[in-house]
């Protein structure tokens, strides 16, 4: 997601809003999105109880979560179970 590639280079919201040609307000939505799932991920908790717990589509966790691996590596999420967290 450009926005996110955005944010992760440092532009603040009303920046990545200007940049990508978003309203402020859904980039806000997705980078608050993204934030709870980074925050899900620091906590440990398995990518399938996240997708539960903030009552998000699976498609879309998933898709942050890659987002999440690509910027911040060390947050690689866990399992459950003998599913693996992520699709390659």
């Amino acid at each position: 997601m450009r926005i996110i590639a955005l944010y992760e280079s440092g532009l603040d919201e009303a920046e990545v809003a200007r940049w990508s040609q978003h309203a402020q307000g859904s980039v806000g939505h997705y980078l608050r999105d993204y934030q709870r799932v980074i925050m899900l991920l620091k906590s440990g908790l398995p990518v399938e109880k996240i997708t539960t717990l903030i009552d998000m589509q699976p498609s879309v966790v998933l898709a942050y979560v890659e987002l999440v691996v690509k910027y911040h590596p060390e947050l690689l999420p866990t399992q459950v179970g003998n599913q693996p967290a992520l699709k390659d």
